[in-house]
């Protein structure tokens, strides 16, 4: 099975994403888009990070689903 990421939604634009690569335990999954990078990593059964790094600054999101 592949990893497949389209588009990216970020500062009030979608992005063209590249180079989806999965972690091996399954639990992270990182890209590139113009301009930066992002991780997302499940932290719990209903929460994940987002780590956005765009010219060297990196911003972390804490998200919850509803």
């Amino acid at each position: 099975a592949g990893v497949s990421v389209i588009r990216f939604f970020w500062r009030d634009d979608y992005l063209d994403a590249r180079d989806p690569t999965l972690s091996v335990d399954g639990q992270s999954l990182s890209f590139a888009f113009g301009g930066g990078k992002a991780t997302l990593t499940r932290t719990g059964e209903r929460t994940a990070s987002l780590d956005v790094t765009e010219a060297g600054h990196v911003v972390h999101l804490n998200l919850q689903r509803d």
